[in-house]
């Protein structure tokens, strides 16, 4: 299989307090990989500090495209103030450094509202809209009959100011559902899962064929809620598909996993 763009995304628990994190990604940035776009995504709590953050964006200079995803959790903040005034600042920070950079690192605030602090979080979410820095909002997800469904207190209204939040007016839908009332249209993966709209079951997915996920013990599987056995681990030998197999898991539950490419076609 020819390779020509690889995406590396860290998450966590927080992946930059690993130790040597930086170093770790110096590394990946003046890698030689001739022909070969890279990518690098990063989801944190920015719980580093502004010169940390000062030191990622020097580090990811060669880098086609970075995408810093800060998570914002209310509950756990110690000053919502201070912390309101932290995340705008590294978004000013990116959008400074993208006056010079070859290559431009996107930037935007993720939130879930949970419908018992759906108003306070609402509130944050308008204060860095009006302060120009891009927030997706999400809805909570609760275990109903053993899937992670979208919380059942959400009011009719709620859930469509959820639906109807976007900062880019411009993006077309990225997710679809097809069934039998109709088709549906999602600005970002996590709406469809919310809502229990993404079995994919017999469908062609490219998750373990062109997509991986390594998990913190080293064990790799095609995809992060996949029902299946580990490809390998990344401490021994192990091959990836050598073509897209059937989805066989009921229902895609991982932002991340809905990415990978799924089509249907008269061989699926």
């Amino acid at each position: 299989m020819k390779i020509n763009h690889m995406y590396i995304s860290f998450a966590g628990g927080e992946p930059t307090l690993v130790p040597n994190f930086l170093d770790l990604i110096k590394e990946y940035n003046f890698s030689r990989l001739p022909n070969i776009k890279k990518s690098l995504g990063v989801i944190t709590n920015l719980t580093q500090s502004k010169k940390w953050w000062e030191n990622f964006i020097e580090s990811t200079h060669d880098i086609e495209h970075v995408h810093i995803s800060p998570s914002w959790h209310r509950e756990s903040l110690k000053d919502v103030s201070l912390s309101r005034k932290k995340f705008a600042e590294i978004f000013y920070m990116v959008q400074k450094a993208n006056r010079y950079r070859k290559h431009k690192i996107s930037y935007y605030i993720t939130m879930v509202l949970p419908p018992s602090q759906f108003d306070d979080i609402y509130s944050d979410a308008l204060h860095f809209r009006v302060n120009k820095v891009p927030i997706i909002i999400r809805a909570e997800r609760k275990a109903i009959d053993g899937k992670m469904l979208m919380h059942p207190d959400y009011t009719d209204d709620m859930i469509e100011t959820i639906v109807n939040w976007h900062d880019d007016e411009s993006k077309s839908p990225s997710f679809f559902h097809k069934d039998e009332t109709g088709m549906f249209y999602y600005n970002e993966a996590e709406q469809p899962i919310a809502l229990g709209k993404t079995n994919y079951l017999g469908w062609k997915c490219h998750a373990g064929f062109d997509y991986l996920i390594i998990k913190p013990n080293g064990d790799i599987f095609r995809g992060q809620y996949c029902n299946d056995k580990p490809l390998g681990n990344i401490k021994d030998d192990f091959e990836l598909y050598d073509e897209p197999k059937k989805c066989i898991t009921p229902r895609c539950g991982c932002s991340s996993d809905m990415n990978a490419i799924k089509f249907l076609g008269k061989n699926t």
